[in-house]
C-alpha cells in the first residue's frame, strides 16, 4: 500500500515542477515541511507525507503572487496609519496588521 502513496508523492512533486518551474525542489520541500522536525519525518508513513504534499500543492494553487513593491507599499501604508499604535507580523506567506487597543 505504501508504494501507491510513494508514487503519488513523486507524481505530485512532478506536477509542482510543471506548475511552478522557478521553484527548486529544495524550496518546495522546505516550505511544505516547515512545520515538522526531522525526528517527526523519520517515522512518518507515506500516506501522511502524501497528505502534506497535497495540502501544500492546494495552498500554492490558491496563492496569488505579489510583487515586492506591492508588499513594501502595504507595510508603509500599515505603518503610517494615523492615531493608532499598530504592530505588523510578517509570516511566511502573509502580512497581518494588529491594532493595539489601550
Amino acid at each position: 500500500m505504501n508504494g501507491v502513496y510513494y508514487k503519488k508523492i513523486l507524481t505530485t512533486l512532478a506536477e509542482l515542477k510543471k506548475s511552478h518551474p522557478t521553484y527548486n525542489l529544495g524550496k518546495h520541500l522546505a516550505t511544505m515541511l516547515d512545520d515538522y522536525q526531522a525526528k517527526d519525518l523519520w517515522g512518518m508513513d507515506d500516506d501522511r507525507l502524501y497528505r502534506i504534499v497535497k495540502k501544500y500543492q492546494d495552498a500554492l494553487q490558491l496563492d496569488v503572487p505579489h510583487d515586492d513593491s506591492e508588499i513594501d507599499k502595504i507595510i508603509k501604508d500599515g505603518m503610517s496609519l494615523t492615531g493608532q499604535n499598530n504592530s505588523l507580523i510578517l509570516g511566511r506567506n502573509m502580512l497581518i496588521l494588529i491594532p493595539f487597543i489601550n
